[in-house]
């Protein structure tokens, strides 16, 4: 952690401004995980090259065993929060993506089909008003977009436009390996 005192400010500012029902901590080794419904979670990252790197959830239940997303999403949704999970874990990864001196210019951030189908219209506005809260540039964040939103072009042009009015691009997970010039929604 390059700087563990700006890391520590900015968790306390997600915790009392954003996020004060999703417990978060700082590891010993500067990593911040997070609690949800007795689940430990975590980031995870790829390297993607020239595009930046790619940011993933890494779930474990209350005995330590590997938790999916699908699932944890499912369990989200019997307490009608799967859009807060997703703009937490966003969030998550953000604070780590800081955590480990922030490697990558570009850092890919998934949303969820969950999220999609929760919200309606004004795709990135919660997530721009993190960003800003904890002063962080949106151009540096890439949305990546399930694949699912490619079969229907309306809803992803729709989807688009909403996140690029809020200052970010967006890509298509199946895109995510390919060069960032080539696929990125601008």
């Amino acid at each position: 952690m390059k700087d563990r005192d700006r890391l520590s400010r900015l968790v306390e500012r997600v915790r009392q401004r954003t996020f004060s029902g999703f417990p978060l901590e700082v590891s010993r080794d500067g990593t911040v995980t997070g609690s949800f419904m007795k689940m430990r979670l975590a980031s995870r990252f790829a390297d993607h090259g020239e595009a930046g790197g790619l940011a993933f959830a890494a779930c474990r239940d209350a005995a330590g065993e590997p938790f999916g997303e699908v699932a944890l999403y499912r369990l989200a949704a019997t307490q009608g929060n799967r859009a807060a999970l997703d703009r937490f874990l966003r969030t998550l990864h953000l604070l780590n993506h800081v955590a480990l001196g922030e490697p990558w210019e570009r850092l890919g951030l998934p949303v969820s089909e969950a999220l999609l189908a929760e919200v309606e219209d004004h795709h990135g506005r919660a997530f721009r008003s993190i960003l800003d809260d904890l002063g962080l540039p949106p151009d540096r964040y890439v949305i990546v977009l399930p694949d699912s939103l490619a079969g229907d072009a309306g809803r992803l042009q729709f989807v688009r436009r909403n996140y690029l009015s809020h200052g970010f691009t967006t890509r298509l997970a199946s895109a995510y390996s390919a060069p960032c010039a080539a696929t990125c929604a601008r």
